[in-house]
């Protein structure tokens, strides 16, 4: 359900509405709430309800994830590194947003490995963030990793596209992770490699700045082998005949 702002006015309004209608029509008292919320745009009595508590949640009628993005970006517009991990007051799963002083800014889903990139060297993006009452839609555009010294990121943006980025604060990164991951994600990494990425042509590019050969490279990607960056080596398929 879509959010209306709704305060405590409007629900006692609403309310002496209800009372007139139900004396009007000759309805029952639920109906007549029913009646009065519909005509004044809600889906039924019980949307005014979730509205109103979610109205104190947020005064200003602004989505508190929405809000804790601005703040981030911010903080990397004015060079500064900052990290947190939202709460409950902002969403039923915790989230990690950073930024870092070379003006770059991210929001992280720790269980899923997506991201969303907010600010990259000083150019911002907006996020697909929609609120659907108590449930907020997050529309992931990416994916990450932590890796030795790099922060892998693969994101649908021209200007970020797949790359390797050194320098980020991947010692508290990994902290607020790790606090941030479930039970059942940290088992699932223990267990099972999330070393590699696909050698695409782009990581080709970001190795070849970092030093790595360009024709080795490519005989690399044709023979399908993937690059570990905590390693920064490959793995290729053993084929058996």
């Amino acid at each position: 359900m879509r959010f209306v702002p709704t305060s405590a006015v409007t629900v006692e309004k609403l309310k002496q509405l209800a009372k007139k209608t139900k004396a009007k029509f000759k309805i029952k008292h639920a109906e007549a709430l029913d009646r009065v919320a519909r005509g004044a745009g809600y889906n039924h009595w019980h949307h005014v309800l979730l509205c109103a508590e979610e109205s104190l949640r947020r005064p200003d009628g602004q989505l508190p994830l929405l809000k804790e993005c601005e703040a981030i970006v911010a903080a990397a517009q004015n060079g500064e590194g900052r990290l947190v991990v939202t709460g409950p007051e902002v969403l039923d799963r915790p989230l990690i947003l950073f930024s870092t002083p070379d003006a770059d800014a991210w929001i992280l889903e720790p269980n899923e490995d997506r991201a969303i990139c907010l600010l990259w060297r000083g150019q911002k993006f907006e996020p697909e963030i929609r609120d659907h009452g108590r449930e907020v839609q997050i529309a992931w555009d990416g994916t990450f990793d932590l890796a030795g010294d790099a922060f892998l990121v693969d994101v649908d943006l021209p200007a970020v596209g797949q790359r390797l980025i050194y320098g980020y604060p991947l010692r508290k990164l990994r902290d607020a992770l790790h606090h941030a991951k479930t039970v059942e994600r940290l088992t699932d990494d223990l267990f099972f490699d999330r070393d590699t990425v696909p050698l695409t042509e782009q990581l080709i590019e970001e190795l070849v700045v970092i030093g790595w050969d360009r024709d080795r490279l490519e005989e690399y990607a044709r023979e399908g082998a993937e690059y570990s960056p905590q390693r920064n080596s490959f793995l290729t398929q053993v084929m058996t005949g």
